[in-house]
């Protein structure tokens, strides 16, 4: 059985984000298509991991030809490059985003940022084929990293249809604790500035008979409650803090619409997907790879200017009167994009470098 062994971050794959979704997901499409998907995590300072997958775990000089090593973050990558040293599989790098811009946007110094690039940059030089999710992060790769536009596959993320599925909405409301009765808006964000938050507070503002839910944690939160309370919105705007992968799928479930705000630097927005598979449209920000996941609904429900906060209460309205019809087409869209896909797509990729050797 070729085995498909993939490197994470320095964090636990069970620490929820888009990076360790996407690594999860993908790992589970290539479960499905026979190969043996390892999940190495908790990358140490000196090489050391941990390994989700059944025992025993092969070392990385034991993989042969015909595997294959996925690569999801250049810190990562750096700490156990001596483990690939001597591995005759084939080394694929997943490019997630721009980490040195990241920190920039987060409020990293200038020496941080700078120390971030060069590590990236370093990093990337070493790997002959990338993944990104999206043509958007492709062109990111090439034009600020200098990657060969030759060594670039876009590969479109899948999402869980089985998971990820229509409910019934009052009852996802009830499980919440929020009003089973109020036109509801979702929004699945980190607290953090890149995300575009207080403009989704914007649009409750504007909208006076919708509740929003957002779900998430990070460094804005207290600011977040702040605003919510200047604009007396405490009854309406809910903060559900950290939600967990169980309650996830009921987040969406409760939305009649989801709201994707985001300002920056967003790869791909799998959240699109999750929201959509759960029978829940979306409005998202033209920002990165989101009109991409938007698919078809692209045109309609795109915001061209991200911080336009009417526009986006504009069509969120709209979204909540299309009701049941636009919630059948965006789950139709979102059977298009399953997880078997994504693997077979990411094989490909693998094949195309065995050849190339």
């Amino acid at each position: 059985m070729q085995i498909r062994f993939h490197v994470a971050s320095r964090e636990p794959i069970t620490r929820s984000g888009g990076l360790h979704n996407y690594v999860i997901s993908l790992a589970a499409g290539q479960a499905a298509l026979g190969r043996r998907a390892l999940i190495a995590h908790e990358i140490g300072a000196r090489g050391a991991y941990r390994v989700t997958g059944e025992e025993p775990v092969p070392d990385f000089s034991d993989l042969r030809e015909d595997d294959s090593v996925h690569l999801h973050f250049a810190q990562s990558a750096r700490l156990i490059r001596p483990a690939l040293s001597h591995t005759r599989a084939q080394r694929i790098f997943h490019f997630h985003g721009p980490w040195a811009a990241e920190g920039r946007v987060q409020g990293d110094g200038r020496m941080k940022q700078v120390a971030k690039a060069l590590l990236e940059r370093r990093e990337y030089r070493r790997y002959g084929a990338f993944i990104v999710a999206s043509d958007a992060f492709g062109r990111v790769l090439a034009e600020e990293y200098g990657m060969d536009p030759a060594r670039i596959t876009t590969v479109y993320p899948g999402v869980d249809t089985s998971r990820f599925s229509p409910g019934s909405r009052r009852e996802a409301r009830l499980r919440l604790g929020v009003d089973v009765d109020a036109p509801t808006i979702s929004c699945v964000r980190r607290l953090e500035p890149r995300m575009g938050l207080f403009n989704a507070i914007e649009v409750a503002a504007l909208l006076p008979d919708v509740q929003l839910l957002i779900a998430g944690t990070g460094s804005l939160e207290r600011d977040l409650r702040e605003r919510v309370k200047a604009l007396g919105l405490e009854a309406r705007v809910h903060l559900l803090g950290r939600v967990s992968d169980e309650q996830l799928p009921d987040v969406f479930r409760a939305g009649d619409v989801t709201l994707v705000p985001t300002l920056a630097l967003e790869g791909f927005g799998l959240i699109v997907l999750e929201s959509m598979a759960s029978g829940t449209p979306v409005v998202a920000t033209r920002v990165g790879g989101l009109p991409e996941a938007m698919g078809p609904f692209r045109v309609d429900y795109v915001v061209d200017e991200p911080t336009d906060a009417h526009l986006m209460a504009s069509l969120c309205s709209s979204a909540i009167r299309q009701g049941a019809t636009l919630a059948a087409s965006v789950r139709t869209y979102a059977e298009t994009r399953s997880l078997i896909e994504m693997a077979k797509s990411v094989e490909v990729v693998v094949e195309g470098a065995q050849h190339a050797r």
